[in-house]
């Protein structure tokens, strides 16, 4: 039961990161997002990061023998780079940051269907 709560922790970062995208991806290209937009996109970004520093790293083990390394090196520490940027304006850390979560959803949807994360 309680690592089943703890995953929960995996679940909302994901859904977190994603909710961030959405909102980047809904406008044109080349167009600059709204100061409101950037102040969602960072409100969900900080929850995923969050969530993603609660999951305990036992129950990434059990969820998938690689993703530990995946989601602690690429997916919590893209998010953390990209939070910078937003807080700080350092685009080199965005620029760092979204390599990193891109190749997390690239090892991500290699994987998906070895991933079992417990509901």
């Amino acid at each position: 039961m309680e690592e089943r709560d703890n995953a929960r922790h995996v679940v909302r970062a994901l859904e977190s990161a994603q909710a961030a995208v959405r909102i980047s991806n809904k406008g044109t290209p080349y167009t600059t997002l709204s100061q409101g937009d950037l102040v969602e996109i960072r409100a969900y970004k900080k929850a995923a990061l969050e969530d993603a520093k609660r999951v305990q790293d036992h129950v990434l083990d059990k969820i998938h023998p690689e993703i530990r390394t995946h989601f602690r090196d690429e997916f919590q520490r893209g998010l953390e780079l990209q939070l910078r940027n937003l807080t700080s304006g350092d685009v080199a850390s965005e620029v760092r940051g979204s390599a990193l979560v891109n190749r997390w959803a690239d090892w991500f949807n290699s994987n998906r269907s070895q991933i079992k994360i417990p509901k």
